[in-house]
């Protein structure tokens, strides 16, 4: 009851000055142009981990995504991934920030071993 479907319609602007008041919409099928009025929003980009760049031999799950040990360390010594590219369970930016400082971490420790 509290959901409303716009299908077909892209987000064309958002509305407001000081906080978030409105989206523009635009519907890709007839073109029409509406105003949404919200006071948030989410922004969703998609499920599938853009990874076209990754080396040959990186071990990924079935889904495309890195597997990471809990020190975000790749199957392929010192490279590290850290956020959505990796296979988890959780896909925010909490979980990604906290990726981040382990990868960083982790990569620093790596970067220490190699002068020893």
């Amino acid at each position: 009851d509290k959901i409303e479907l716009v299908l077909d319609t892209v987000v064309t602007g958002l509305m407001g000055e000081d906080s978030l008041q409105g989206l523009q919409l635009k519907n890709v099928k007839t073109g029409e142009e509406t105003q949404l009025p919200v006071d948030g929003m989410f922004v969703f980009v998609g499920y599938e981990p853009q990874n076209s760049f990754l080396p040959a031999g990186l071990e990924l799950d079935p889904q495309g995504f890195i597997i990471t040990d809990c020190e975000m360390r790749t199957n392929l010594p010192g490279l590290f991934a850290a956020g959505d590219i990796r296979s988890k369970m959780c896909r925010q930016v909490t979980t990604a920030v906290g990726d981040g400082a382990t990868a960083a971490t982790a990569a620093f420790t790596y970067l220490e071993q190699l002068d020893a």
